[in-house]
Parts: C-alpha cells; sequence; structure tokens
C-alpha cells in the first residue's frame, strides 16, 4: 500500500518537472541561434539546473537524515501533520496503515488489545501512534472501535459511521478494510486537487517568465539606443 502511493506520488510530479525543466531551458533557446548575441546558451542553463537540483536535492537528503532521530522524527511528524492538505494526506495515510495492519490481525485470530497496539506501532506517524495509544485504555475496558476512534479524532465521518455498522453487523475485519480504501479514495481525491494546484502554478510561471524573455528580447532588438 505505501510503495503503490509513493508511486502515485512520483508519477503525479513528472509534468511539474518537465515544467520546471521548460522554464529553464526554453526562454534562452534563442541564444543557441544567435550566436552574435555573445551568451553561452549552456553556461546560463547549467547553472540554474544546478540550483534547482540542490533546492530539491538538499532538502530531501537531510529530511531523510533527520528521521532517523527520534527526537527530530517526532517533530517532523507533527510538522507534517500541520503543512495545510498536506497534513490531511499524511493523517489518512498513516490512519490507512493502521487499520490495513487491525483488519488482517483481528482477521487471523488476535485478540483486539494485541492488534490496536501493533497497528499503532505500524501507522509510520509517531503523533498518530501516540493518540491512538492514549485511547487504547478503551478497548482493554470492553469499549468498542467505534467510540475508540471517535476518541483518538483521527477518523472521518464516513469510515467511523462504516466501523459502527460493522461493529453492529460482526463484520469488523472486513468494514475495517472498506474504512481503508474509503481513506485511500479520498487521499487520491486530495492528491489530485493538490497535484492540479501545482501543475497551473507552475504552468503560469513558465508561461509569464517566457512571455517576458520573449518580450525583453525584441524589446532589446527594436531599441535603437
Amino acid at each position: 500500500m505505501r510503495r503503490r502511493e509513493k508511486r502515485r506520488f512520483l508519477v503525479g510530479l513528472v509534468y511539474p518537472s518537465f515544467l520546471i525543466h521548460a522554464l529553464i531551458l526554453l526562454p534562452p533557446i534563442k541564444y543557441l541561434f544567435f550566436s552574435k548575441l555573445g551568451v553561452n546558451y549552456w553556461g546560463l542553463v547549467l547553472p540554474r539546473l544546478l540550483i534547482v537540483y540542490a533546492a530539491v536535492g538538499i532538502p530531501l537528503f537531510l529530511w531523510q537524515r533527520m528521521e532517523a532521530g527520534n527526537q527530530i522524527r517526532k517533530k517532523l511528524d507533527r510538522l507534517k501533520l500541520s503543512i495545510p492538505v498536506i497534513g490531511k494526506l499524511v493523517k489518512n495515510f498513516a490512519v490507512s496503515r493502521v487499520l490495513w495492519i487491525l483488519s488482517n490481525m483481528l482477521e487471523s485470530g488476535i485478540d483486539a488489545v494485541t492488534a490496536v497496539r501493533s497497528a499503532a506501532d505500524g501507522a509510520g506517524n509517531s503523533v498518530v501512534t501516540k493518540r491512538l495509544l492514549s485511547e487504547v485504555h478503551l478497548i482493554e475496558s470492553g469499549r468498542g472501535f467505534t467510540e475508540f476512534f471517535t476518541a483518538t479524532n483521527l477518523l472521518e465521518p464516513g469510515p467511523l459511521s462504516m466501523i459502527a455498522i460493522g461493529e453492529e453487523s460482526g463484520s469488523i475485519p472486513q468494514t475495517l478494510m472498506q474504512s481503508v480504501m474509503r481513506l485511500e479514495e479520498s487521499n487520491t481525491s486530495r492528491f489530485r486537487t493538490l497535484l492540479k494546484i501545482l501543475v497551473v502554478g507552475v504552468y503560469l510561471t513558465v508561461a509569464l517568465f517566457i512571455a517576458y524573455t520573449i518580450i525583453t528580447f525584441y524589446a532589446g532588438m527594436f531599441n535603437v539606443n
């Protein structure tokens, strides 16, 4: 499941990456055809590409290194959840992992308390794990999963109502898996919206930059001074 989400995310970044490269490579292309302008095309383009690669690569490298530390990872997990739109994606992804693990463990006959604790540890986000474990006493005292997840305030109304129906019908493992599918659909919808905003932003930036470059180029050619 996590691999599929990563693949979907990377595929979604192909078009914005293409536009960013177009923003760098296309505007100075006139220097390839007008040698009299006295500017080397690759000498102009390569430094800009290196800056972009460094701006993306260095933070990703540092992010991965910092996640190795427990305290720093907790701060990063909290930061991820606080980012508008992205925080919702991160939370839903973590909760879907919890529900997936919980469903499989309950289906295998493991008791509810052990299943909840193991699922919480597999959330992939320390903030979500802490919130789940803080309410595990409800399961220990014999309360239902609906009350448990309501107390954690991690589930959206749709999946929460599905879990309530599953408890009433005695098919909680199957209902948990259905809730996973519902959360994945929600995440897919949010990701597509975020991607569209990103693509439009990059596209407008490219268009404005190209227009500015063309205007200034021809303005310089016709400048009698």
